[in-house]
């Protein structure tokens, strides 16, 4: 959570990244995490429908396999730098780690960045926001709905978390608590026992006569164990991947 202390969260629609890869399967699993990173998707499978589709749309970025056929015997990295239409989206090549060298030579050539194979979701996602958000975020967030429950002194709200990092979480709630409050938080996570975790109140958003905004908080978790820390962050990214969410605790 990166959000100066006394600010809201900014609400912005989603962006759009568009999955280029040959490999059907590996283009559709790619696709599906950069979906849970919160951003629209698109695939192309070739080329031609890469240029045609980015023509269209004009995504925020291209994760470009390496191994994408060429466009009238241009590569495609190429093909969309020399398309001065296209000039603004990010490039990110993407390829097997034992690529790396032709991954690096790919940012010589027009790539903003690049991710090896098989894709960590916390590395792809502190590439793309590094690379398309203007308040970027190092740590991996996602959208959640679990029980929670947020205590300070002898008051306690009973309600849900919306959103997940290895650093805090939000907390939907009509009456939030002041900014800086300590406080406990217990989170129902599907572990056996429910999560319960020191916290500071970063930020409140109350709620608005727009409805635009969730009313909530923002929650800061401190003194936070390194092994609680590992688990959150392996709970995230094999939410992002779609895989369970064993080995939290």
């Amino acid at each position: 959570m990166r959000i100066p202390k006394g600010a809201a969260p900014i609400l912005t629609p989603p962006k759009t990244i568009v999955v280029a890869d040959p490999d059907g399967a590996r283009c559709l699993k790619l696709a599906a995490m950069v979906k849970r990173l919160d951003y629209n998707v698109f695939l192309a499978s070739n080329g031609s429908d890469l240029i045609r589709m980015t023509s269209g749309i004009i995504p925020n970025a291209v994760l470009l396999d390496l191994d994408m056929p060429p466009v009238s015997g241009q590569p495609c990295l190429e093909a969309l730098r020399s398309n001065r239409s296209l000039s603004m989206i990010r490039v990110i090549t993407v390829s097997d780690a034992g690529r790396t060298t032709d991954l690096v030579a790919s940012t010589s050539r027009g790539a903003a960045g690049y991710v090896t194979r098989p894709v960590s979701p916390t590395e792809l996602y502190r590439t793309v926001q590094k690379l398309i958000e203007s308040r970027p975020r190092n740590f991996l967030r996602i959208r959640v709905l679990f029980k929670a429950t947020v205590i300070t002194g002898t008051t306690g709200r009973a309600t849900f978390a919306t959103a997940l990092s290895e650093q805090g979480v939000f907390i939907r709630t009509l009456k939030p608590f002041p900014e800086g409050t300590k406080v406990k938080v217990s989170l129902e996570l599907p572990t056996p026992k429910p999560l319960v975790l020191d916290g500071e109140v970063l930020y409140a958003v109350k709620e608005a006569p727009d409805g635009l905004a969730e009313p909530g908080m923002g929650i800061k978790f401190t003194g936070l164990a390194q092994s609680i820390q590992a688990g959150l962050r392996k709970f995230i990214e094999d939410q992002v991947i779609g895989e369970g969410g064993e080995g939290l605790l």
